[in-house]
């Protein structure tokens, strides 16, 4: 059957994905130094007869005891030329630093040129 995920998505309904189907392409987290906070951004990709698409998602999560926070951002994206924007989108949406969306940037796949 396979395991499913329900991604938040940012100005759309959330969308249920095949983790099997979708596979993780590049990710970055962070951890604040205590420990109890921490930020990661993911790139999803799938081909199949639709095309070429792309879910990217992050989360910002705070476990303090007296102020839990969770903030969960994504956007499906059709053009890999778009996914470095969407990156850059959701690392502003769930605050965190531009280091992070630099690296999970950088861990997308190299294109030839």
């Amino acid at each position: 059957m396979g395991e499913y995920l329900t991604i938040t998505m940012t100005e759309r309904i959330p969308v249920r994905i095949k983790t099997q189907e979708w596979h993780i392409v590049a990710e970055a987290k962070e951890f604040e130094e205590e420990g109890i906070a921490f930020w990661e951004i993911k790139v999803r990709h799938k081909t199949d007869h639709i095309g070429e698409r792309f879910v990217v998602h992050g989360s910002y999560v705070n476990d303090h005891p007296e102020f839990p926070e969770e903030v969960r951002h994504g956007f499906l994206v059709n053009d890999i030329h778009d996914v470095p924007k969407a990156i850059r989108n959701v690392q502003t949406l769930i605050k965190a630093s531009s280091k992070l969306a630099h690296n999970c940037t950088n861990k997308m796949p190299a294109q030839s040129i």
